[in-house]
């Protein structure tokens, strides 16, 4: 954001026109002369009262450029899965998923089922018929230094019989990654993997015993990335009792500052407060000329 400012004497208009480098379509004060400058005409004993509004729209502008938005890169609830059968049909033993790859074997639910098991829509029992086995997002996601990666999935226990099984969550980087503020929100205690996920990483694998009555609840994870990289989610059991945890509702996103900018730091901020009551003082003396 750049600042420069005009004083025409022969018609007493006062012109400050705020540069904004990142294209935040502030338009609260002035008309937009091109797509990258917000002027305000000022004149008479509105000078003062229009450079406060100013000041305070390119400070806005300042900090909306480093507001953070989300893309949402997977979004899956299953419920599109295996359409050609008739609602309420079962897939065992699925492998045909449009953003998964599977490994072991695992079934897709419908509900209603013979299975008891209510989920809203589709679902996934990750040990399927004849064996345990996990699902991995196909695509491994891109980020950038700096973005945020976010994932969120609803779980539950087998939802039969009373035994616990093991449910992985598991993070795969594409290379060696640098990542920072790794942060978990779960129903359950961690009961096999690392202590600590700072620093460099390749792959981040997280065990938790979950019993069969446990009722769905969302869990979450997220980082920050340090360098660029990508990552994939994997979601498993190594349960063999063909009953085991279900899955439903995956959700990814990466979170990064609009157009790449960063959050302005409080001395930017003052710096161009400071210069925006300089440009005040100007037109008060001119004002009073």
């Amino acid at each position: 954001m750049s600042l420069s400012h005009q004083w025409n004497s022969s018609q007493g208009v006062f012109v400050v026109c705020a540069r904004n480098e990142t294209l935040c379509e502030l338009r609260v004060t002035g008309r937009l002369l091109s797509d990258k400058y917000i002027c305000t005409t000022l004149s008479g004993q509105n000078v003062m009262r229009s450079l406060s509004r100013v000041a305070g729209l390119a400070i806005a502008c300042m900090i909306a450029s480093g507001t953070l938005s989300a893309q949402t890169l997977l979004n899956d609830n299953f419920n599109g899965e295996d359409a050609a059968k008739a609602s309420g049909q079962s897939s065992l033993g699925y492998t045909a998923f449009t953003n998964w790859s599977v490994s072991g074997n695992v079934d897709l639910v419908a509900t209603p089922n013979n299975f008891t098991i209510v989920c809203d829509g589709k679902c996934v029992d990750l040990d399927g018929t004849t064996g345990p086995g996990s699902i991995t997002t196909k695509l491994a996601y891109d980020f950038f230094a700096g973005d945020v990666m976010r994932f969120q999935f609803d779980v539950s226990g087998s939802q039969r019989g009373t035994s616990f099984d093991q449910f992985l969550v598991g993070f795969g980087f594409s290379a060696p990654t640098n990542i920072s503020d790794f942060s978990s929100s779960t129903a359950l205690v961690q009961t096999t993997g690392p202590a600590s996920t700072s620093g460099v990483v390749e792959n981040l694998d997280f065990g938790y015993s979950i019993g069969a009555t446990q009722p769905f609840s969302t869990w979450n994870y997220q980082f920050t990335a340090v360098n660029d990289g990508s990552v994939s989610l994997t979601l498993g059991t190594t349960s063999k009792d063909n009953i085991g945890p279900v899955i439903d509702n995956v959700i990814i996103e990466r979170v990064r500052d609009q157009q790449g900018a960063t959050v302005p730091e409080p001395a930017s901020v003052f710096l161009l407060s400071a210069g925006l009551l300089g440009l005040m003082g100007i037109a008060r003396r001119r004002s009073t000329v």
